[in-house]
């Protein structure tokens, strides 16, 4: 269902489950896959992973998606110079230790590339992140980042349930509507900084 064509009546359930879930929620918007001709099933993934405990929850799943031969990742890195709380300074600290571990276990798998950009405010971000152009079957995404001008948004989007990132790459003129995006709200737990990579052996795009 098109992002920006959703019933009323879904939209509060989509935003009731994410604020009473006991787990990591994720909401698609499905658009298919790129070419329904396919001789054989791949899929080219994209994770844009800013700052946060829902951007590492989306690594993750990218974690578990690299053991698959049929699955190509790109993780975009986003880097938004800023003035961060003492809080938000441990959230960089964890993103930093997960998305080295990230590199790490990847570094010689020619399917997952990282790449990171610097970014001196939201609109450098965007700009960014049209550099995707439709190149993607799914994009996945955290609903919130731990950055204040990215929270300040949040109130301003038209589908906040998307997050102001969801929001944006799920709107038809961002990317000619050719993607699917996923966007994960993460249960936070006490421990979220401390967080491994789960086992990837039961993850599977078949």
């Amino acid at each position: 269902e098109e992002a920006h064509n959703i019933d009323g009546t879904l939209r509060i359930f989509n935003t009731n489950i994410q604020a009473t879930a006991k787990c990591t929620v994720g909401l698609l918007v499905d658009r298919g896959l790129r070419s329904s001709i396919l001789t054989t099933f791949s899929y080219n993934m994209a994770v844009i992973f800013i700052s946060g405990g829902d951007d590492r929850e989306a690594l993750a799943l990218a974690s578990r998606a690299s053991c698959q031969p049929n699955v190509s990742i790109t993780v975009f890195r986003i880097h938004l110079r800023g003035t961060y709380t003492l809080e938000d300074q441990i959230e960089k600290e964890a993103d930093n230790a997960l998305f080295r571990d990230f590199e790490a276990m990847n570094l010689n798998n020619g399917r997952v590339e990282c790449l990171e950009r610097m970014a001196d405010d939201v609109e450098e971000v965007m700009q960014a992140l049209r550099s995707l152009k439709g190149g993607y079957d799914l994009v996945v995404v955290g609903k919130h980042h731990a950055n204040p001008e990215l929270q300040a948004l949040e109130s301003w989007v038209q589908y906040s349930e998307l997050g102001v990132i969801g929001d944006a790459i799920a709107t038809l003129d961002f990317s000619g509507g050719k993607m699917s995006v996923l966007v994960l709200e993460h249960h936070h737990r006490h421990d979220d900084s401390q967080r491994k990579f789960d086992n990837c052996s039961y993850f599977s795009f078949t």
